[in-house]
């Protein structure tokens, strides 16, 4: 988008997700069995092979579909976990990507729950069970390669998606300390903006009293005030 085109955006919206990945979510628009799309950089067949083999106590696990999407629990995702996950390969400085079932029956209880060889961070959506994001995926741009801003839990991310820096990389309980946010730039410019949450908004953790004022709604406000 050029800068004479910066005139006609009306709205910009800004969502954040936790724990999903481009391929558990949007992997499947390159399978040949739910789109095929050339121009994205998912999954592909054969599942089985070895650039999506995660090793565990002699089992080879690989990448299945889901289903529905519900996962039995939370997945590890603190700093120790991620590193685990991510598997640094010390001779070659990369990262192998090869380490997310080990920190997952690493953190939780669900070993060997049965014999499918299919634990949930391996397993992937497919059109089926994201009807609007695969709409939206089908509609407009993607991007296939998706960072989170820093390799650790949410506190920190969550912190560095608002403030553009965080001073903190695990998450501490309430109040963690802050920089200026983007809300206060916002303000400043007097640009409007509010925030729509589902329960308790992730800025009462901040200790932000703006939760009270009316910038703040809850979910099932949204598609009102955008008709």
């Amino acid at each position: 988008m050029g800068m004479t085109d910066l005139s006609k955006v009306e709205t910009i919206v800004f969502l954040m997700l936790e724990n999903r990945s481009f391929d558990h979510l949007l992997g499947h628009l390159s399978h040949p069995a739910f789109g095929d799309r050339a121009d994205v950089d998912g999954l592909h067949e054969p599942l089985q092979d070895g650039a999506y083999e995660n090793r565990f106590e002699g089992d080879r696990y690989y990448p299945f579909v889901l289903g529905d999407g519900l996962l039995s629990t939370d997945l590890p995702h603190g700093r120790d976990e991620v590193a685990q996950q991510l598997a640094k390969n010390e001779l070659t400085g990369r990262y192998t990507m090869s380490g997310f079932v080990r920190a997952y029956f690493a953190s939780t209880a669900n070993r060997r729950l049965d014999d499918t060889l299919r634990p949930d961070p391996m397993g992937f959506l497919n059109p089926e069970h994201l009807p609007v994001t695969g709409f939206f995926a089908d509609q407009f741009a993607v991007c296939d390669r998706w960072f989170a801003s820093i390799p650790t839990s949410t506190q920190p991310n969550r912190v560095m998606s608002l403030c553009g820096t965080t001073r903190i990389d695990e998450t501490r309980g309430l109040f963690p300390p802050i920089d200026p946010m983007v809300i206060d730039w916002l303000d400043a410019h007097l640009v409007r903006w509010r925030v729509y949450h589902c329960g308790l908004s992730f800025f009462a953790l901040l200790g932000r009293l703006e939760i009270f004022g009316s910038n703040f709604r809850g979910l099932d406000r949204l598609a009102q005030d955008v008709a």
